[in-house]
């Protein structure tokens, strides 16, 4: 579905309160709530839409304002308040199939005073499941559904067959075909993206929309009949997600660099011990010919994925 998006000036600032000796409000650190909220819920706008792209129509506005953010030193650590205002509309405005504020006071320890307080980050996600909760009972999916169909009524939408899982280590593999339909094969996909996603999570138990991780491993389009082949990896998010098929002796390995704490180079180099370690201890199963604890491995370069901050390395067992 496809959607626009308006978020807060990401050079909004909250600034973290505490009180003098004489009782008097000070600044004691700052930091950019804007950009925060920006990137979080172009994550959370990502797994539940797709941004129009180019010329592409928008069926809906996805508008996201901050209301209030504050924060403020306490016994405890840092109290913060996110208060945000969340908007789904037509293009050109009036109708909304949702228009609500949503707000969530958090306390945590302030260990690193550097870093954005722990608190602002956990009202934040209290707020985005409080979104996600009205999101699937208010009845917007059909409404949205509804525009889409006012917009262009005589077009076939594309078709998704069923997906074939496969459980494999801490993810699951999932492998289906669209058919384009009436859509274009760019359109298709963009329409795919986010039907699998849906499928995705609730093949993880129904989980919030913003611990949703999905890496495709395989996207072919056929151009003579439209049709799209995909292979998905879908997990819970998780610091490193690991699969192994003892068949073809491939796997794949995939860290979340946010949950890591490390750049693209040392997560690569730590990715790769994981495998190892992993693979040391389970070589001797694989193969009676390789003494466990010498396992052979090839892997190949990193691949980056922007919209979840993650790494991706294939590797084989020689």
């Amino acid at each position: 579905m496809p959607v626009s998006l308006e978020f807060p000036d990401a050079r909004a600032e909250c600034m973290v309160m505490r009180q003098d000796w004489l009782g008097d409000a000070k600044s004691a650190a700052r930091f950019a709530s804007g950009s925060i909220v920006e990137r979080v819920f172009r994550k959370v706008a990502g797994a539940l839409f797709h941004v129009a792209m180019h010329e592409e129509q928008p069926v809906a506005h996805f508008r996201v304002r901050i209301q209030r953010a504050t924060a403020k030193e306490t016994s405890a650590g840092v109290e913060a308040t996110v208060e945000l205002k969340i908007e789904i509309v037509k293009p050109e405005g009036g109708e909304a199939c949702l228009s609500e504020t949503f707000e969530a006071t958090k306390t945590a320890p302030w260990g690193d005073r550097k870093a954005v307080p722990e608190a602002f980050y956990r009202a934040l996600e209290s707020v985005i499941a409080d979104f996600a909760a009205k999101w699937r009972g208010c009845g917007a999916v059909a409404k949205l559904r509804k525009w889409r169909g006012e917009m262009a009524p005589k077009i076939v939408p594309p078709s998704l067959n069923a997906i074939e899982w496969m459980h494999s280590g801490d993810a699951w593999i999932g492998m289906c075909e669209v058919l384009c339909n009436g859509y274009e094969g760019f359109e298709a996909k963009l329409w795919a993206n986010v039907q699998i996603a849906a499928v995705c999570r609730m093949k993880l138990g129904g989980i919030e929309p913003e611990r949703v991780r999905i890496v495709y491993d395989r996207e072919d389009y056929d151009a003579d009949v439209k049709r799209w082949a995909f292979r998905v990896r879908t997990f819970a998010r998780t610091r490193i997600a690991f699969s192994f098929d003892k068949t073809t002796r491939h796997g794949v390995v995939t860290g979340d660099l946010e949950l890591m704490k490390m750049n693209v180079g040392q997560a690569s180099e730590e990715l790769k011990r994981f495998v190892q370690d992993e693979m040391d201890s389970r070589v001797g199963k694989v193969s009676r010919e390789t003494p466990k604890g010498q396992a052979e491995l090839r892997f190949d370069d990193f691949v980056m994925d922007k919209a979840y901050n993650l790494v991706t390395i294939r590797f084989r067992l020689l």
